[in-house]
């Protein structure tokens, strides 16, 4: 999934960590059209966004609380590291 370069750049800077940056929670709202389960727990799941040539992981890691649309927090990865 494409994502905003003003989102995209503050996602970027916080990569192998996360954000409640609300910005970057709704963008992640959306990104989750876009969502992979991650066979390691029916917990987790994940979803790729690229701006450019990057592209980075977002990370759901409660995906009972992304479902019910409370969560505050992704954890975000660099994808080509994953």
């Amino acid at each position: 999934m494409e994502c905003l370069t003003n989102v995209f750049d503050k996602l970027w800077e916080v990569r192998g960590s996360g954000t409640s940056d609300p910005e970057c929670i709704a963008f992640a709202y959306k990104a989750l059209d876009d969502f992979e389960w991650t066979g390691s727990s029916a917990e987790s799941g994940q979803s790729t966004i690229t701006n450019g040539d990057k592209s980075l992981l977002l990370i759901f890691s409660d995906c009972e609380a992304w479902a019910l649309g409370h969560a505050n927090y992704i954890e975000v990865i660099e994808a080509n590291l994953a």
